[in-house]
């Protein structure tokens, strides 16, 4: 019994260790046991906020779940579970990294106020988001299932990690052993991504209908689905998918993942005009969620996007331009500056003493801690060696990316061009295949996909010049596939295309 407020947290502790008492602990591991406020907060009011965070975002309701968490540190600064619990769920929310990041220093700062496999926990998160070491993560949750073997966020967390490391059928053991305990929104995300790694696109349907089944509320549900139906390459179903999260009951981080998922599409298609609208509703929820890099972010895409598919550099330097004039980078976090795309854009239309400087001011200004994680500073080395014509280091660098990250796709299109470069096109064509591949979850196939038409059009080049026509012809009809209904300005590329298709065909035929 508790008689006020104040007294519920040692009446827990009393009952708890009574518990453990009459389970046959012993004596002396009940007494070395620190009380419970101790190792987990001593405000009720705390403990209530921790725990509605929680249940919200079990269910999927991160955005949410953000306040209630909030709360909780903002009522007990010490409590450790709920820092650790709120850079989870701003991460799950894909809100700006600088408060996570935050967040989870707070979570290691106190963890020697937590008990061991919660201690173990806030140290793998802290290595996951902050410096970046994938060692201690493993290392953590794995100490972690040694203590509890069916710890359920260890479970997750660790299938996650392993999928980044290319294992991804332990990864699916994991989270499968996470499912057959109860259900969580995050367990079913892990999942279908886990399936998706494995080229199992059928499959991850299948997860998803399941989490239809256990979860008919759960907002990332939907947004899955037309992901994984965008990957399997049916677009117009993806499309509606998406355009019905935006006109339903979406939150705030569906709402703004499917207006990005949309200008991506836009740009598979060849509809700019599509893209551009998408991108205008990705900034408008940006400001709603008060991510002040969101326009940057878009004018950035749009720069790339005039760059490579339009092939007007001019109007790329002056979307850059007047991007940085409206939100220049000291404008925002350091943390929250898009260091990496920008190096991209300006590489990209010749700027390369730009995307030099930009490199210099990211290792300036970004905390060493965080620069543990040496794969963005090596993307933006990689763009300035194909800038300044040098596709050997190019391809060096993206080899050192794969190898560090365990992701067989990753940098493949930079690696087709490095390799044109040098002129050796067998070994650009299998990079380019390569870059189609199966592998790869929602996000991992839309940060390349706007330069999946240029990949078909590049190899029935590549295939054409080769002599090897019935490749040539598959990549080019690939090509005309996606932008059947491309935008007039796209059209001359289109009809380029058609024409080389049409002289093969003829010739075939003779």
């Amino acid at each position: 019994t508790a008689n006020t407020p104040a007294d519920v947290l040692p009446a827990l502790d009393r009952l708890s260790k009574g518990l453990r008492e009459r389970i046959g602990e012993s004596l002396k591991g009940l007494r070395n046991t620190e009380k419970l406020e101790q190792v987990s907060t001593g405000s009720l009011e705390a403990l209530r906020h921790f725990t509605e965070g929680t249940r919200l975002a079990d269910v999927g309701r991160y955005d949410d779940a953000v306040a209630p968490l909030r709360r909780a540190v903002a009522v007990d600064s010490t409590f450790a579970m709920a820092w650790r619990k709120l850079a989870v769920v701003l991460g799950n929310a894909r809100l700006p990294a600088a408060e996570r990041v935050a967040a989870a220093t707070k979570a290691y700062e106190y963890r020697a106020r937590l008990p061991e496999i919660e201690r173990h926990l806030a140290v793998a998160f802290y290595h996951y988001a902050v410096d970046h070491d994938p060692d201690q993560v493993v290392a953590a949750y794995r100490a972690v299932l040694q203590l509890d073997p069916g710890n359920d966020a260890a479970l997750n967390n660790l299938a996650i990690e392993l999928g980044r490391e290319n294992k991804h059928d332990e990864a699916a053991e994991l989270i499968e052993r996470a499912l057959a305990q109860g259900s969580s929104a995050s367990f079913y995300t892990v999942l279908v991504n886990t399936r998706l790694d494995q080229g199992r696109p059928a499959e991850a349907l299948a997860v998803l209908d399941r989490m239809r089944r256990d979860l008919p509320e759960a907002p990332e549900e939907p947004l899955l689905r037309a992901g994984v139906l965008a990957r399997m390459g049916q677009y117009d179903s993806a499309e509606a998918g998406f355009r019905s999260i935006l006109d339903g009951k979406s939150t705030p981080t569906t709402a703004q993942a499917s207006s990005a998922y949309l200008t991506h599409l836009g740009l598979i298609r060849g509809r700019l005009d599509v893209a551009v609208r998408e991108s205008e509703r990705f900034v408008e929820i940006s400001r709603s969620r008060q991510i002040e890099a969101g326009p940057l972010q878009v004018a950035i895409g749009r720069s790339i996007t005039q760059s490579l598919i339009e092939r007007d550099t001019a109007a790329a330097r002056r979307t850059l331009a007047a991007a940085l004039a409206r939100t220049p980078l000291d404008s925002l976090d350091p943390l929250e500056r898009p260091y990496g795309r920008l190096v991209e854009a300006y590489a990209r239309i010749g700027d390369v003493a730009r995307a030099k400087q930009l490199l210099a001011e990211y290792q300036r200004v970004t905390p060493e801690v965080l620069q543990h994680d040496s794969t963005p500073a090596r993307w933006m080395r990689t763009n300035i060696a194909l800038g300044e014509q040098r596709p050997r280091d190019a391809i060096t660098t993206i080899r050192a990316i794969r190898e560090s990250e365990g992701c067989t796709r990753c940098g493949r299109y930079l690696e087709g061009l490095a390799w044109e470069a040098l002129a050796q096109p067998d070994s650009a064509a299998t990079a380019y295949e390569a870059s189609l591949g199966d592998e790869g979850g929602t996000a991992a196939f839309f940060g390349d996909a706007f330069a999946r038409p240029q990949v078909h059009r590049q190899l029935g080049a590549l295939y054409e010049a080769r002599g090897d026509r019935t490749k040539a012809v598959e990549q080019y009809t690939a090509f005309l596939d996606l932008w059947r209904d491309a935008d007039p300005v796209l059209q001359p590329q289109v009809r380029e295309v058609k024409e080389r298709l049409s002289r093969l065909v003829g010739e075939g035929e003779r």
